[in-house]
């Protein structure tokens, strides 16, 4: 055994490697938690806002009870409700609450917690009794094969849209069937405005391209992702990884999650070895054995949805808002969004069951006649806790039946 060394040996061998030089890092500054863009901004206008508040209010004490009783009620009476409804949500105002605190607390001083905590109360009770504020979550929305099917229709057979260059129709197409066939969220592969700035999202780098030949003999595209995944900047290594394939049966050409990505690498020049549709098309894959598709080593950190104009991660304001126009001209009064569509893919995992409608017609890659483990689903989801799944996700009606026993 080496010999054990001493605290005193253990500091010296610290000093030879430099310990002692250029200490500039070590300070008696506080070291704040790193906040996202989008939460900075949140902060900055809360701040704003009591600023304002101050200036009308002289004298104004953020330490005073009745003082942010006063200031939060004018807050909610200023939020502007949705879903057709004037009046703002608790949850509204409970998070400019929040924001406020919070940055009074990074940029100045903590609020004595018995104090936000009677204010919070206030907001709950007297506060929403007075204003009414919904309380209640909007019912949860699930993205069914219709819809997909619906969108795909309009997008590709009916629409009259123009687009201003014709890659945003293929675009726009790929990312909704990246987004249903792997049940993401919108932040996962293109910047959300929760990370605004941030450039966050899918890159090639995150992205493997390849052919194999399925049960039928046949050459197959497939591509690995992998996803951004909420509260997993510090672990990358856990993020989720999803294979998406063309599928055996015939379907509806759109109904191909592969295509679409592959055009959009073939316009970026992404592969070493092809450059051309035609030439992929061609490919004879061996036995057993999947055949890689090599990148160019000039795309790897290049996003594999960016602005052609600019080369910077596409905006998921941009996307969302085409995504909601295409569910208007298909005839939906409120469009499905991306969380609707994970929503139901979760479910379908989730639930395990031999028929389900969305898998049954699209034969989607993590087809749900399987029966997954919960350490399965929460992989696929992203989630970190199985109780998630519960309590955002899964409907209201169980889908037990206890007539058909």
């Amino acid at each position: 055994m080496p010999k054990k060394k001493s605290p005193e040996d253990f500091f010296q061998r610290a000093r030879e490697k430099g310990s002692d030089i250029n200490k500039d890092i070590v300070n008696g500054n506080e070291i704040k938690k790193h906040l996202e863009p989008k939460t900075e901004k949140n902060y900055a206008r809360a701040l704003d806002l009591w600023n304002a508040y101050a200036q009308n209010h002289p004298g104004a004490d953020p330490y005073d009870l009745e003082t942010l009783k006063d200031f939060v009620r004018k807050i909610a009476y200023g939020i502007d409700g949705n879903y057709g409804d004037p009046k703002a949500g608790e949850k509204s105002v409970l998070q400019y609450w929040k924001d406020f605190t919070a940055g009074w607390r990074r940029h100045t001083s903590l609020i004595p917690p018995e104090t936000t905590q009677s204010v919070t109360k206030f907001i709950k009770v007297p506060l929403r009794n007075e204003l009414g504020l919904a309380h209640r979550k909007r019912i949860r929305s699930y993205g069914t094969t219709n819809h997909f099917i619906h969108l795909g229709t309009q997008l590709w057979e009916k629409d009259w849209q123009i687009y201003d260059k014709p890659r945003i129709r293929v675009d726009t197409w790929a990312k909704i069937q990246l987004y249903v066939f792997t049940s993401a969220r919108v932040g996962e592969y293109i910047e959300s405005t929760c990370r605004a700035g941030s450039g966050r999202g899918l890159y090639y780098r995150d992205m493997t391209f390849g052919v194999f030949r399925n049960e039928h003999g046949r050459a197959e595209f497939a591509i690995q992702v992998v996803r951004d995944a909420k509260n997993m900047t510090m672990t990358p290594e856990k993020r989720p990884e999803h294979s998406v394939h063309e599928g055996l049966e015939p379907r509806p050409l759109f109904c191909n999650p592969v295509l679409t990505m592959l055009a959009r690498a073939i316009a970026d020049n992404a592969f070493r070895d092809y450059s051309t549709m035609e030439e992929l098309l061609e490919i004879e894959p061996p036995e057993d054995e999947m055949y890689h598709l090599r990148q160019n080593e000039s795309v790897l950190g290049k996003p594999f949805f960016h602005v052609v104009s600019t080369g910077e991660m596409e905006k998921a304001d941009t996307f969302s808002r085409r995504l909601r126009e295409l569910g208007v001209r298909a005839g939906y009064l409120r469009p499905p969004t991306i969380h609707d569509f994970r929503a139901e893919g979760l479910y379908l995992v989730g639930r395990a069951s031999p028929f389900p409608p969305l898998t049954r017609f699209l034969k989607l890659t993590w087809a749900a006649d399987k029966l997954y483990s919960a350490a399965q689903r929460m992989k696929h989801g992203g989630h970190r806790d199985e109780r998630t799944y519960g309590d955002s996700y899964m409907p209201n009606n169980a889908g037990t039946d206890l007539q058909g026993g």
